[in-house]
């Protein structure tokens, strides 16, 4: 890819929307969109790859956040994780959760994963604003 194609490919991705961190992330509605902002972003850039599979995380993610029930419990556990004082806090997975992993083919355990993942890179810009 040429230099005039990544520069594009950025123009057209939402930096500034990205970077609006929800206010309240005990407000799934507002941690559900920017989840999808950030997921829109990542659909362009998996788009670029030649491999399948971030394409499958991309549609997974998505099914999950298209889902009420699934993105309710995600969301729950989104908030006890967050807010606990340990890094390491163990939570089953939903069962609305379960399913929908199941019907996209992949592990529920993926999505307790990039949930602790979006955790810690939410932390990282809490420790820098305190």
């Amino acid at each position: 890819m040429n230099l005039l194609k990544i520069l594009l490919l950025l123009r057209s991705l939402p930096i500034g929307d990205l970077l609006k961190f929800p206010k309240d992330l005990k407000n799934s509605e507002e941690v559900g969109s920017w989840l999808g902002t950030v997921l829109d972003a990542l659909d362009v850039l998996s788009d670029l790859t030649d491999t399948e599979i971030d394409d499958k995380i991309v549609d997974s993610i998505a099914a999950v956040l298209n889902d009420d029930e699934a993105w309710k419990s995600i969301h729950s556990i989104f908030v006890v994780l967050f807010l606990a004082k340990d890094d390491v806090v163990n939570v089953e997975c939903p069962a609305a959760v379960t399913r929908v992993a199941n019907k996209a083919g992949f592990n529920p355990l993926i999505i307790i994963s990039i949930v602790q993942a979006v955790i810690a890179f939410l932390r990282l810009f809490k420790t820098e604003e305190n």
